[in-house]
């Protein structure tokens, strides 16, 4: 593990990676976006890693610029980074694919007191 991972490690929201790498943003971006971003930038980090790419500084910097240029002018939920955007979603009898587990709208709730 080099330096700026250990110096990344430490950080904890959005605009301290951002501000940390000096990469601009768009903090009503961040705001929207800011999950699927860091998801984003540690894929980005873990593929260059595991490909011999040497993580400074500056390739930090570049994956971090990548992963929020990614979701400039996109929806989020498109890039289907998180396991809650696969399957079918609300409605469709599967919240989470091939997890046994459907979903259960609060109209199909049934309370029984007593």
């Amino acid at each position: 593990m080099c330096d700026v991972t250990l110096d990344l490690k430490g950080l904890s929201s959005a605009e301290e990676f951002f501000k940390e790498l000096d990469v601009p943003f768009d903090q009503a971006l961040l705001n929207v976006s800011r999950l699927h971003i860091l998801k984003e930038f540690n894929i980005r980090m873990t593929a260059a890693e595991t490909a011999g790419e040497r993580m400074n500084r500056p390739t930090a910097r570049r994956l971090l610029a990548e992963a929020y240029q990614k979701f400039t002018g996109a929806d989020p939920r498109e890039a289907k980074l998180f396991r809650v955007f696969h399957g079918g979603g609300c409605g469709s009898g599967g919240a989470l694919q091939g997890s046994g587990r459907g979903f259960v709208s609060l109209d199909q709730i049934e309370v029984r007191r007593g």
